[in-house]
């Protein structure tokens, strides 16, 4: 082959998971050998998910956060957040983003992560009904809880 071009790995998600193999990358020296270009359809980068809860205890999401845009850019890790993979072509090896991007790549890892699972119970999808998954969820719970006196979790 003999070609000093670099491979491609994109990443299709940005979580705990996600962030743990652009960091293991970035310490294994893959990034000389390879381009890395990660997707996360949330508008953070990768926080702490386990201890969520502290942000309703008064944690920022800078205090979550288990990497920064710096670190990213440092070692040469493009990023684009906000912004979900909505198809892959795998036989032409590209990736179709929300925003219009295509990418191709050698390498595809799908880095996902999990969903809410929300019981099949009449009305689960009214208003005042949240998941708890998310940075932007808690945003949303904290907001409509502003009026109100009280709530239930159930989970």
């Amino acid at each position: 082959m003999g070609s000093n071009q670099k491979k491609t790995v994109v990443i299709i998600g940005n979580g705990m998971v996600g962030h743990k193999l652009v960091d293991l990358l970035i310490q294994r020296g893959a990034t000389r050998s390879y381009d890395i270009i990660v997707f996360g359809e949330e508008r953070y980068l990768a926080y702490d998910r386990v201890n969520l809860s502290a942000y309703f205890d008064g944690q920022t999401i800078e205090d979550l956060s288990l990497t920064t845009s710096d670190y990213y850019e440092e070692n040469n890790i493009q990023f684009y957040l906000n912004d979900r993979i909505t198809d892959i072509d795998r036989n032409q090896k590209m990736v179709f983003s929300e925003s219009g991007m295509d990418v191709a790549y050698d390498t595809l890892v799908f880095a996902t992560g999990s969903s809410a699972f929300v019981p099949p119970i009449k009305g689960h999808d009214s208003e005042g009904n949240f998941v708890y998954r998310t940075i932007d969820d808690l945003e949303a719970i904290e907001a409509y809880a502003e009026n109100c006196s009280t709530g239930v979790v159930i989970g």
